[in-house]
């Protein structure tokens, strides 16, 4: 006679040792669950990964477009302000660059610059705490200020750190002017302190 199963109490017994048996085998086979096959997981994961360096490459491509269009919006600025200049007439526009000491080839090599038809001077003075309206900081613009400002290398820098309002805290790493700024200020303190005595 065939020998027939477990029956009752002792079959419900033997399934859940089954049961058991086959789950604590599963886990220790593979760590994912099991209606994740093995080659599915990895391929995942693949993909994963390659999504994120995908991410990656859009992200540097955005930002170098960026930078480009950027570029480019500013040399159109710069070709615009200089033809308003010009469009003032030749003499007044020689006077005014006689008066801050530029050739006419240095105003142009200048206006090549980055972020050339913007006035960073003034901003730069009102970031380290100088009135740019001031008589002392007219005249300093007046005479080398203006000059240094326009034909200065770092423009870019220095748009960049006015552009994140922490230029006071770096310009004295590249800033021409700097000790011009510390006469100014050194000036202004001077003045406010005579007119305190007065």
């Amino acid at each position: 006679m065939a020998k027939s199963g477990p029956t009752g109490s002792s079959a419900i017994n033997f399934a859940i040792r089954t049961d058991e048996e086959l789950c604590a085998s599963a886990k220790s086979e593979r760590s994912v669950p099991a209606i994740f096959p093995s080659h599915i997981i990895s391929e995942e994961g693949d993909r994963g990964r390659g999504f994120h360096m995908a991410g990656n490459l859009i992200s540097e491509t955005v930002g170098a477009w960026r930078s480009v269009l950027s570029f480019l919006a500013d040399r159109r600025r710069s070709r615009a302000a200089t033809r308003e200049f010009w469009a003032m007439g030749r003499d007044e526009c020689t006077g005014i660059l006689n008066d801050i000491g530029l050739s006419r080839s240095e105003f142009d090599d200048a206006m090549r610059l980055p972020y050339a038809s913007e006035d960073l001077l003034s901003s730069a003075m009102r970031s380290v705490g100088i009135d740019p309206d001031s008589f002392q900081s007219l005249q300093a613009a007046h005479c080398f200020m203006s000059r240094t400002c326009i034909t200065c290398l770092h423009r870019r820098q220095c748009h960049g750190h006015l552009a994140a309002f922490d230029f006071e805290s770096h310009y004295q790493d590249f800033c021409p002017n700097s000790v011009n700024f510390a006469d100014l200020l050194v000036d202004g303190r001077s003045q406010s302190m005579a007119g305190k005595a007065c």
